[in-house]
């Protein structure tokens, strides 16, 4: 589970329109081992049609019986040039069936949508020479799915209602989320950032320094990507006096003492009770619960969730009892509190 995107390939028992295919495809986009996926948008799934699967498989036997010929030496010995030529043409001729059969086959891609619903494409008949992970990309291009350059507006609406971020956690937000298209690498978003600080749509801070309308060179991971208001309250206030590089640098600050962690510094037992937002879930187990239990300690975690949702137009009934309740009931969630308003 990482921001990286991913193809998984089924294998030929799970073709599409099979249910049980669609029950195996939301495990895989949904999880990631015995723990929730937290970058959903990362996934992509390709699923072969089961009545081209006849055509693959005939295919691949023809190639491997050819193949098989090839590979016995005393019959090829007894061969003539011309039918040793003619049985490696065949044998190309074969395994261009099979790449073939292969891109006709495997014309099913899914992906989590914004709904968190399970979406399939039919990419159709492939008549490029390329391969499958390469169709993949050509089609989510095509189709808008897939971002290679980003306008910096959308990282606007990737930073929401919080003034800043870092470059690399909006990175991850589109890697997270499926209402996004999905952002191949950081050097999409690097590249958006850039541009967006060039025209004064967002701003950005690296170190003490805060930049709105510049030209930047180089943006590193670290760097806050600012709304453009938040970046114009930060920007140091016309009447300063500008600082003249010719005097020199200016004197490095003395660090701070660094505390050294003593032999008889070590907890027995650790209690921790935290308001952690929804969004960092997934650094609260990696930064506090992974990093304990790597420590060799026995740790019980148990999470008590309230959620609150409004909608001014209703939520669905069937959305609340065929996935909301349904879900929790499936993770064997202990339901301490459940009000409904409405009609529901």
């Amino acid at each position: 589970d990482n921001p990286s995107l991913k193809l998984a390939i089924l294998d030929r028992e799970y073709p599409y329109s099979n249910p049980a295919t669609d029950e195996f495809v939301r495990k895989l986009l949904e999880g990631a081992g015995m723990t929730f996926r937290t970058y959903r948008n990362t996934v992509l799934v390709l699923a072969a049609d089961s009545g081209a699967l006849v055509t693959l498989r005939q295919q691949a036997r023809r190639l491997a019986a050819l193949k098989s010929i090839a590979a016995d030496r005393q019959l090829c010995q007894r061969l003539s040039e011309s039918d040793r030529e003619r049985l490696e043409g065949w044998r190309r001729d074969a395994e261009g069936g099979v790449e073939g059969a292969a891109h006709g086959a495997y014309r099913y891609l899914a992906k989590l949508d914004e709904t968190g619903s399970i979406k399939w494409w039919d990419m159709g008949i492939s008549v490029a020479k390329e391969s499958l992970s390469q169709r993949v990309r050509s089609f989510l291009q095509a189709e808008g799915l897939l971002a290679t350059d980003l306008k910096p507006e959308i990282l606007k609406q990737a930073l929401g209602a919080e003034q800043h971020r870092t470059l690399k956690e909006l990175y991850e937000t589109f890697a997270r989320y499926p209402n996004f298209a999905i952002v191949p690498d950081r050097e999409v978003v690097r590249r958006a950032a850039a541009r967006g600080v060039r025209e004064g749509t967002i701003g950005l801070q690296v170190g003490d320094t805060v930049y709105l309308r510049e030209h930047l060179e180089s943006i590193p991971d670290d760097a806050l990507v600012l709304q453009a208001e938040e970046a114009q309250k930060r920007l140091p206030s016309p009447g300063l006096e500008p600082v003249d590089d010719a005097k020199g640098p200016r004197p490095e600050p003395e660090p701070a003492p660094m505390l050294e962690p003593t032999q008889t510094s070590r907890a027995s037992e650790i209690l921790i009770r935290a308001a952690v937002p929804w969004s960092k879930m997934s650094d609260f187990q990696r930064g506090v619960i992974m990093a304990l239990v790597q420590a060799g300690a026995e740790v019980t975690l148990e999470v008590t969730i309230r959620a609150r949702a409004r909608s001014e137009s209703g939520i669905d009934a069937s959305v609340l009892e065929m996935k909301v309740d349904e879900t929790l009931r499936q993770i064997g969630a202990d339901i301490l509190e459940r009000r409904v308003e409405g009609n529901a």
